[in-house]
């Protein structure tokens, strides 16, 4: 298990996440999005937090419709869609998908919640080979 000493936090989108600090950080805005990416040192495991400001009009619902047909890789196959509540008390929904990845057959879990005017889109992606190897260190972070 790695160390979790490194905390990213994010003032403007009112969050923090916790990943090992030998995980490779990178951010960017994509359109209108904040988006941050953590690579495992082998790259072999990713989590992708994307947050946006929302409104009234966007519910879950059309949240994960959207980011199913953009942000998905094509080809992407829904395992399970159901309401979720994280350990923080957070709740949103929670997505599993299979999906093929550069010739990679990867498993997806997407949690998506709307807080405060403010939409988040946590995307954890593991190949299937290594779910077993790299799936207690993912759901830690996530």
């Amino acid at each position: 298990m790695s160390v979790f000493s490194q905390i990213q936090h994010d003032s403007e989108y009112r969050f923090k996440i916790n990943v090992p600090s030998n995980w490779t950080k990178s951010s960017r805005i994509d359109g209108t999005d904040k988006v941050y990416d953590f690579y495992s040192p082998d790259e072999n495991a990713a989590i992708q937090l994307r947050a946006f400001n929302s409104d009234e009009r966007v519910t879950l619902d059309l949240l994960v419709q959207l980011y199913e047909q953009s942000y998905l890789p094509s080809g992407s196959q829904r395992q399970s869609i159901e309401a979720h509540t994280t350990v923080n008390g957070i709740p949103g929904k929670q997505g599993v998908y299979l999906a093929n990845y550069n010739g990679i057959q990867v498993a997806i879990a997407v949690f998506y919640t709307i807080q405060k005017m403010k939409g988040y889109v946590l995307t954890a992606i593991i190949p299937t080979t290594m779910l077993e190897q790299k799936g207690d260190e993912v759901k830690n972070i996530t």
